[in-house]
C-alpha cells in the first residue's frame, strides 16, 4: 500500500508474510528514522549498529552513537545519517539491513534491540 510521511511519498509492502521493505528511488540520499521510549531509568551509551547485506553478501556495515536518554513519557527520536542509495543497474534490487541497539556501560555491551528490514532500490 501506499503511505505518506512528512510529504513524502513511500511504498510498503508484504514480502513472505513476514517483512516488510521500503522502496526508494536509485541515486537518492536516505536516512532510518528511530522512535524509542525510555520508562525508568536512565539509559546511557547506546549505539546502533547495523549491516547492509545483498543476496546474502554483507555490504556495509555502520555503527553511531545514539546518546543518552532519560526516562519521559513521549519517545524519542534518533536520526541517522544520510547516505546514497547506489546508482546504475547493478545497484538495483533488494538490500537487507540487520539492526542492534546495545547499550556500552563500563567495558560491557549489553543488546537492547535486534531487528531486520529489507529495502528495495528501484528506476
Amino acid at each position: 500500500y501506499q503511505r505518506r510521511v512528512h510529504g513524502k511519498q513511500w511504498y510498503q509492502r508484504r514480502v513472505h508474510g513476514k517483512q516488510w521493505y521500503q522502496r526508494r528511488v536509485h541515486g537518492k540520499q536516505w536516512y532510518q528514522r528511530r522512535v524509542h521510549g525510555v520508562q525508568r531509568e536512565i539509559v546511557v551509551g547506546l549505539r546502533l549498529k547495523y549491516v547492509v547485506s545483498r543476496k546474502g553478501i554483507k555490504v556495509d556495515t555502520n555503527s553511531q552513537m545514539m546518546g543518552s536518554y532519560g526516562p519521559r513519557e513521549e519517545g524519542y527520536t534518533f536520526k541517522t545519517q544520510p547516505e546514497e542509495l547506489p546508482k546504475g543497474m547493478l545497484g538495483r534490487g533488494f538490500y537487507k539491513f540487520h539492526f542492534q541497539i546495545t547499550q556500552e556501560d563500563g567495558g560491557k555491551n549489553k543488546q537492547l534491540a535486534d531487528f531486520e528490514a529489507e529495502l528495495a532500490v528501484t528506476r
